[in-house]
């Protein structure tokens, strides 16, 4: 079995100059899609859209508490303190609020954008799940 940082990057690697598609590659889906590979029993709500995805967001009282259903639902465990490779978490963007990222190391994250993936490092996270 490859170590993490290689399978963490395997995963990442086709999302380079891909652009989402809703409901499979989005920043939430995204980060199902590797719990899942994981071994966590993750179940999405079904969504086809950005928004129907907004509307699933809105209806839980934001994406935090989304995503919290959704790991309770698996027993996925919130992180205390820093991230680690393999988590997943949500941070607070200027420009578009609650995104979905997974940790990558470093204190850098990669996040699903409408075009591609994107890594940074964000300034804080709203809440972690401890993936791996």
């Amino acid at each position: 079995m490859a170590d993490l940082g290689q399978r963490l990057m395997a995963f990442l690697e086709p999302l380079e100059g891909k652009p989402t598609e809703w409901g499979l590659d989005d920043c939430s889906a995204l980060c199902a899609r590797w719990a899942q590979e994981n071994g966590h029993t993750v179940e999405m709500p079904p969504y086809a859209s950005e928004d129907e995805a907004r509307r699933l967001i809105e209806e839980a009282g934001g994406l935090v508490n989304l995503w919290g259903d959704i790991a309770f639902d698996a027993g996925i465990q919130e992180r205390r303190g820093l991230p680690e490779m393999g988590d997943v978490g949500i941070i607070d963007t200027r420009l578009f609020g609650p995104v979905g990222v997974i940790c990558v190391s470093n204190g850098v994250c990669c996040w699903r954008t409408s075009r591609s993936a994107a890594w940074l490092a964000p300034r804080g996270y709203l809440k972690v799940w401890a993936i791996t």
